[in-house]
C-alpha cells in the first residue's frame, strides 16, 4: 500500500523557481534550462569587455578607442555619454557586458 498525502492549496505551490531558489535544485549542465552560478575565473586585473549589440564591436578597456582619443586602460562606464561605437556609429548604451 503507498501512503498518500493530499494538498489543501494552502502550502507554498513547486514551481520551477521554487524549486531552484528555496530547494537548491540544479539542472545538469547540459539541459536548456541551466544556470551557470559559479564566478567566472577571470585574471587578476583584467577588465570587463563590452559587446555591440548592432554589429559586435567589442570594446576592450585594455585597447581602448584610439580612433576617438580614448586612451587604453579607460573603463567602460569612463566613456563620456557621448561616445559611439567606432564600426556602426550607434550611443554608448547599445553595448552588453560580455
Amino acid at each position: 500500500m503507498l501512503e498518500l498525502t493530499f494538498i489543501d492549496g494552502t502550502g507554498e505551490p513547486l514551481t520551477y523557481s521554487y524549486y531552484r531558489e528555496v530547494r537548491k535544485g540544479k539542472a545538469p549542465k547540459n539541459a536548456p534550462t541551466y544556470v551557470n552560478t559559479e564566478p567566472a575565473d577571470k585574471p587578476a586585473g583584467e577588465k570587463e569587455k563590452f559587446k555591440c549589440l548592432i554589429c559586435g564591436h567589442i570594446y576592450d578597456p585594455a585597447l581602448g578607442d584610439p580612433e576617438h582619443n580614448v586612451p587604453a586602460g579607460t573603463d567602460y562606464s569612463d566613456l563620456s555619454d557621448d561616445w559611439k561605437c567606432p564600426v556602426c556609429g550607434t550611443d554608448k548604451y547599445s553595448f552588453d557586458l560580455i
